[in-house]
């Protein structure tokens, strides 16, 4: 009989989680919708959108035409930063990546383990089915959670990511009253915090720093509550990292290098001071949050502490200890270490600790009963919650703010449709095994164009990005060095680039949105000299006149389109 109850409560928990996730996708999915019919493409979403088309193409080394399912697994070699991703596009039809909303299947994978694992922690650590139920809705009151840009809808796999690093962080915490249990699910969270790695690289060293001290924990409480034995304190956190390698060692030792390169010099949101990224990131991180989630969270909070202070006195301390740990270490190793600055999907690893610590704070010894107070008010939060996640995603999805945008996002749209279809009528209709590549010298115009063409016009191209729009990048792709990039630039533009959008106008108070520091905008300045100096190689096709200033389209003679 006990064993059929608790077969239902994990059935009815796996129900609650799917279907949950089930209506999270589909607002994101309108979300997206709604925005892109009239919002112009914009953010960090719009490099990952076209990242994962191009990984998507990827043909073998001995393959000239191979099909998409292929391609997007030749891809996952390719990326080293989110491989997961490309490998599950080859599960989806052939249009996935350049969809809308293809990338949200694999999200909606996330957010069930997110939620999934939320209520186990949750249940194991009350002894409540009702509150473990009801609870974890409070995950539904982010102000930010269904932003377009950052959010749920976007292409950023910092959310996704965030979902899998919480499992683990949940996961961690599940293990209860023996060794065997405590060490299968710090093995669980190991392999979760692999596949969060598999989804952003970076997660592994995020999740070593703060789940390894929660693992070394739950040893040094075994060490002294079960026979004094040492090994304890090295098992339990070599667990862990066992199920981080079974999981990602071979991509982690693949990519380590690389990354570091990478990060050592195009890193160009560390090492802010701390004032700066709390000013910043930590502002951001508010706003993420919203008034509406962490007024609930601290509801929660206030209720749990005052209905079960009773158990309080009975609380294990090296449980407190790691719950205290899982709240400060990531925001420690945010605000303090790598002291970010303005970036908002950093800050989404902060939520799983908030989340377990708001909603389960202390752990009472076997045997505690939850009181009757107690099921009162986990019933109040499954009648209450559910309302206000619908009313906080209603208001935010219905809002004139989301709905309408203002009078120069509406100058965006309209010029960025106005260059595509110069772009467009340029492009051979006629598909080709090899489309015709694009490029530009202002920000992301070039990966924009490639959405763009497509989506308004069908046709196909493949953006570059040759022409880089930070000078860390320009390390990166070339030197770093002006002159020695100017002498490089116009070659390489001249033998792979068969269109090019030149900024030749740009207004002044404008160039903060186009130019992202004074080397670029010199390099840029270079290469519009050096396209109207060559009619020769760059037939000028026309131009368009936007709210940056005046885009002169460039065809590249020497191409054979």
């Amino acid at each position: 009989m006990i064993k059929n109850v608790a077969t239902g409560g994990w059935l009815a928990m796996i129900l609650w989680a799917g279907l949950i996730t089930y209506l999270l996708v589909n607002a994101a999915v309108f979300a997206n919708l709604v925005y892109y019919e009239k919002w112009p493409l914009q953010g960090d979403t719009l490099s990952y959108w076209t990242r994962d088309i191009a990984l998507s193409k990827t043909s073998g080394p001995n393959q000239e035409v191979s099909s998409y399912r292929i391609q997007a697994l030749q891809g996952v070699k390719l990326n080293g930063k989110d491989p997961v991703r490309t490998a599950f596009f080859a599960l989806l039809p052939a249009d996935a990546p350049s969809s809308i909303n293809g990338h949200l299947y694999f999200s909606a994978i996330t957010a069930f383990l997110f939620l999934f694992m939320l209520m186990i922690v949750l249940l194991r650590r009350t002894g409540s089915f009702l509150y473990a139920m009801a609870a974890p809705l409070v995950t539904l009151l982010p102000s930010g959670l269904f932003n377009p840009i950052y959010g749920l809808p976007s292409k950023l796999p910092d959310l996704p990511a965030s979902f899998l690093f919480g499992a683990a962080l949940f996961a961690i915490f599940s293990g209860k009253n023996s060794r065997k249990s405590e060490l299968n699910w710090i093995f669980i969270a190991g392999l979760l915090l692999g596949l969060a790695t598999l989804a952003r690289y970076q997660l592994w060293i995020y999740g070593l720093f703060v789940l390894g001290p929660i693992a070394f924990l739950c040893g040094v409480r075994r060490y002294f509550t079960d026979g004094r034995h040492v090994s304890d304190i090295v098992i339990y956190p070599a667990v862990l990292v066992a199920g981080l390698g079974i999981i990602a060692g071979y991509f982690i030792l693949t990519w380590t290098q690389q990354m570091l390169a990478f990060y050592s010099i195009a890193g160009y949101a560390l090492n802010a001071t701390i004032a700066t990224s709390l000013k910043t990131t930590g502002v951001q991180l508010l706003d993420y949050l919203g008034m509406t989630a962490v007024l609930a969270g601290v509801l929660v909070l206030t209720g749990f502490i005052s209905i079960r202070h009773g158990i309080l006195s009975k609380a294990n301390g090296w449980d407190a200890l790691a719950i205290l740990w899982a709240l400060i270490a990531y925001p420690f190793l945010l605000f303090g270490i790598m002291r970010v600055e303005s970036i908002v999907e950093q800050t989404y690893y902060v939520v799983p600790g908030l989340m377990i610590f708001l909603l389960a704070p202390f752990n009472g010894e076997k045997g505690n009963k939850n009181s009757t107070e107690f099921k009162i008010f986990s019933f109040c939060l499954i009648l209450i919650l559910p309302l206000a996640a619908i009313g906080k995603t209603y208001g935010y999805l219905n809002s004139e703010n989301f709905i309408y945008p203002r009078e120069g996002d509406v100058k965006v749209a309209k010029f960025q449709h106005d260059l595509a279809e110069l772009v467009a009528v340029n492009i051979p209709q006629a598909k080709s095994a090899q489309p015709i590549t694009i490029d530009s010298n202002f920000f992301y115009y070039a990966r924009m164009m490639e959405l763009l063409v497509k989506s308004k016009f069908n046709r196909d191209s493949k953006s570059l990005m040759i022409f880089q729009i930070r000078q860390s990048q320009w390390k990166l792709s070339f030197t770093g060095e002006e002159e020695t990039d100017k002498s490089r630039i116009m070659k390489a533009l001249a033998e792979k680039v068969g269109i090019f959008m030149a900024l030749t106008k740009p207004l002044g108070d404008a160039k903060m949105n186009t130019f992202v520091d004074d080397y670029t905008e010199h390099l840029a300045e270079y290469v519009n000299l050096e396209l109207a100096a060559n009619p020769a190689v760059w037939e000028k096709k026309g131009a368009v006149t936007g709210p940056y200033g005046e885009v002169t389209v460039y065809k590249n003679r020497t191409q054979g389109h």
